[in-house]
């Protein structure tokens, strides 16, 4: 998440909607607005965007146990 001129803005490449992390999307949970919603036009499933988290944290072992033993959190599983 950056800081653009009035907003804030998400960038589709580096964010996981905390699949492997949370179940639910942390931005949404700290938003001050009902604003941070997901993307009608870039829709993605849980399983890239799992890929996308063990890329991005190659040295977080946990979130990596947690994906090989199936039990990650994802609001894909609530």
């Amino acid at each position: 998440i950056s800081e653009g001129d009035s907003i804030y803005v998400i960038d589709p490449e580096l964010c996981t909607e905390c699949v492997g992390f949370y179940d639910h999307e942390a931005c949404q949970a700290v938003c001050p607005v009902e604003c941070c919603v997901p993307d009608p036009s870039h829709v993605e499933g849980e399983a890239d965007l799992l890929e996308r988290a063990l890329r991005l944290h190659p040295e977080d072992g946990e979130l990596k146990k947690r994906a090989e033993a199936n039990t990650i959190a994802s609001r894909f599983r609530k």
